[in-house]
């Protein structure tokens, strides 16, 4: 079926509209018969009967053709050749085509460029398109400048032909070769936009981390010229420098030799750490030196963490005082050095000072992943920690989450945790304090109770946390209210640490979170509904709420109260609460009514909610039925070995479980079919027999045998069919070749149709 329908795709290629206003609709084409070419084994030769060459150069050769057609055309002949078509055949009879890829090269269309360079990449999938590209001087003298492109992307897809011409030695590789050329803009680079591109081509052969590619770099001397780059006036240019020394760092044995340095230490590793170091000194405490030397110094002290982590025993000491000292010069401390105070004349504001504060915050936080000795220093231990009491500082979000994050990594090696969690307490309760912030203080404290030895500590100290943490239960804004509501349930999702369960049950922390059930907002009901969820799987915690009045109610009467919530994420959140209590046979107390109760679960709203205008909703509310079923059969099964077991099973004979299950099996949304389908075979091929093999549930009365065979008379292979993925194309875009191309009978402008 699929097969059949790429062909026609391919013959209306020629004639896609003109006016077809969508890009993505070409690119969605080109997708469906790629993935035709790559899963079917016929597709090739399918394609090679209808003719795919003819119609790709009928699509390319007709007199003002959209661009966009002559993309997906040249794309697809290369998909085509690497699928397994015949090169030679193309090379023999439609010489035309590679000549128009090769055109193509230099065309004014920068994605007609990036096109052909995609062909070429996928010729030299095969000897024979090797040859071609090797033998194609013209073809090579455009590819290396599109090297040099203005388009990012056709740069991005040039490097890319090369560097897969290298990895598989390809001798085309030599011909392309523009290590010449690069090294020669890097080394004068006066034009941004070339060094920009060059960076890019080092950036591709870098990024492989391959013996073959460093081999060539060794060959080559491609990153000579980087190093003074760090120095360049554009951001963008030291920024990109940065990033590739970054992952050179963390591959190469010998970045010594890769860069053409002199080596002062026996080590490799160790030299180039040294000479980084230096370098990096050297750009901060220059005396003429700018913010953007500052900036960048600072960046190439977190690029050498790459060279540490590679070192048996680093000497992290000076890099240590370095960044404690740019700490102080951030925070406004006294610095003796005058090299400090140069720096401390260049950072005039607090945008500025939290640009470096924050950089070096990571860096510190690498290292002491590295060396957590480092945290025995105390004037490093009281810099990290006089961020929090810096208001310029915290309130920077970037500054905020280095430093929690520090923290976290820090708190299982430090001596001062009282200090730690009260100072994080106080920033919690700032008025300054917004709801981004207010949540990585949260997740902070979820970190902090992992620690081992938290019971050990004061519990003074954590009643401060809860009372603060109750505070904001009650808060004015409602994202804080489930901020505080998520937290709560964190502390109860897998795996369950003891620790945090302990802490949440202490302090009574999901009564707070179901008197959030009636919140005034939304999305906080919601929360609040997801939490008690986690909070009934968690054996802890399904014990709490067995033991309290309040969570006893909540599950009798107010959890299937807020089935008729006005909001959907309400009602998916309270059917995922409910399936989790049936499914855990603990409904008891749970209001079932056979009749139309308000706020209750009643077939009536069953019905609704299968029926829902929400999709998901619709999904669960089938996922219900499932569950309603299981627990139906279990309670037959306890009947029959206890004579005086009382089952609810009577509700699910009321719910026309059968009649619902199969209007969802015919939903117009396809999740909702594939639930439903789901659910329908499991419940006709559920083995309910027991360890003897004897069945344990036949259809002994009416209901069960109308149930069973209502859900028999589905077709479910026939159902099946609709729930191909593939049938996404028909459902949202529908690609159909006679909607893609304009008539070729002659009609009257009245009765043309709109392609778009």
């Amino acid at each position: 079926m699929d097969l059949d329908r790429a062909k026609e795709m391919i013959k209306a290629i020629p004639y896609m509209s003109k006016t077809i206003v969508d890009d993505t609709l070409f690119e969605k084409v080109l997708s469906f018969l790629v993935m035709v070419l790559t899963s079917d084994p016929d597709a090739v030769e399918a394609f090679e009967q209808i003719g795919i060459y003819n119609h790709i150069r009928k699509a390319c050769q007709i007199k003002d053709q959209d661009y966009r057609v002559i993309t997906i055309s040249t794309r697809l002949l290369g998909h085509f050749i690497k699928a397994g078509g015949r090169f030679e055949q193309l090379e023999q009879d439609y010489p035309d085509l590679l000549d128009l890829v090769t055109t193509g090269l230099r065309s004014s269309e920068p994605a007609l460029r990036c096109s052909c360079l995609q062909a070429c990449t996928l010729f030299v999938s095969c000897e024979r398109g090797q040859n071609w590209l090797y033998n194609n001087q013209q073809a090579a003298s455009f590819i290396a400048l599109a090297l040099l492109d203005q388009s990012r992307y056709v740069v991005s897809e040039a490097c890319r032909l090369f560097t897969i011409l290298l990895m598989i030695k390809s001798p085309v590789s030599d011909v392309l070769d523009p290590s010449a050329q690069i090294k020669s803009i890097l080394s004068v680079h006066t034009n941004p936009s070339q060094v920009t591109a060059a960076l890019e081509f080092c950036w591709s052969i870098i990024s492989q981390k391959d013996p073959i590619t460093l081999d060539y770099l060794h060959r080559t001397q491609l990153l000579f010229p980087t190093i003074p780059l760090l120095c360049s006036a554009h951001r963008m240019i030291r920024a990109r420098v940065i990033e590739i020394l970054s992952v050179l760092f963390s591959w190469d044995p010998d970045p010594i030799q890769t860069l053409g340095l002199r080596n002062v230490q026996k080590s490799p590793i160790d030299g180039v750490y040294r000479i980084m170091l230096d370098l990096g000194k050297e750009m901060l405490m220059a005396q003429d030196g700018s913010l953007d030397q500052v900036m960048t110094g600072v960046s190439l002290l977190e690029t050498s963490i790459e060279l540490l982590k590679r070192m048996d025993s680093p000497d992290t000491q000076e890099m240590v005082q370095l960044i404690v000292t740019l700490i102080d010069i951030c925070l406004n401390r006294y610095v003796s050095m005058t090299e400090g105070r140069h720096i401390q004349s260049l950072l005039k504001t607090p945008r500025m000072k939290n640009n470096v504060l924050q950089l070096c915050l990571r860096i510190l936080h690498a290292l002491i992943l590295i060396r957590p000795i480092l945290l025995e220093d105390k004037h490093l231990v009281q810099s990290i920690l006089t961020v929090l009491q810096c208001t310029d500082a915290y309130m920077d979000q970037r500054v905020m989450k280095s430093e929690l994050d520090l923290l976290q990594a820090s708190f299982p090696y430090l001596t001062c945790k009282l200090q730690v969690i009260q100072l994080v307490i106080d920033v919690m309760n700032r008025d300054e304090m917004d709801v981004k912030g207010m949540s990585l203080v949260l997740d902070t404290f979820d970190v902090f109770l992992n620690d081992e030895n938290i019971s050990g500590i004061e519990s003074s100290s954590l009643d401060a946390l809860v009372s603060a943490l109750q505070l904001k239960f009650l808060d004015t804004e409602w994202d804080v209210r489930d901020a505080a509501i998520q937290f709560v349930g964190q502390l109860f999702k897998e795996p369950i640490s003891e620790a945090k369960v302990s802490f949440a049950l202490k302090y009574d922390l999901p009564l707070n979170v179901l008197d959030r059930i009636s919140d005034t907002e939304p999305f906080v009901r919601a929360s609040a509904v997801d939490v008690v969820q986690n909070m009934m799987r968690s054996r802890q915690g399904w014990d709490y709420m067995q033991q309290h009045q309040e969570s006893r109610e909540f599950l009798a009467s107010r959890l299937p109260s807020l089935l008729y919530d006005t909001e959907a994420f309400v009602r998916r959140a309270t059917l995922d609460a409910i399936g989790c209590l049936i499914e855990k046979r603990s409904c008891q107390g749970m209001h079932m009514d056979i009749e139309s109760k308000s706020q209750s679960l009643n077939p009536d709203i069953i019905k609704r909610l299968v029926d829902d205008q929400d999709p998901d909703v619709r999904v669960r509310g089938c996922r219900l039925i499932e569950h309603l079923w299981h627990l139906y059969v279990h309670e037959k099964h306890e009947q029959k070995k206890r004579t005086n077991y009382v089952p609810q099973s009577v509700f699910f004979e009321h719910i026309q479980a059968g009649e619902l299950l199969t209007l969802a099996a015919n939903d117009t949304h396809r999740l909702i079919r594939i639930e439903s389908i789901r659910i329908i075979e499991g419940i006709l091929k559920e083995p309910l027999r027991d360890k003897s093999g004897k069945r344990e549930l036949e259809a002994e009365d009416e209901f069960e045998s109308k149930f069973l065979d209502m859900l028999s008379s589905i077709d479910i292979e026939q159902k099946k069919q609709t729930l191909d993925p593939e049938h996404i194309y028909e459902e949202t875009f529908d690609i159909n070749a006679d909607l893609m191309i304009n008539r070729m009978t002659k009609m009257t402008e009245e009765m043309s149709l709109d392609c778009e």
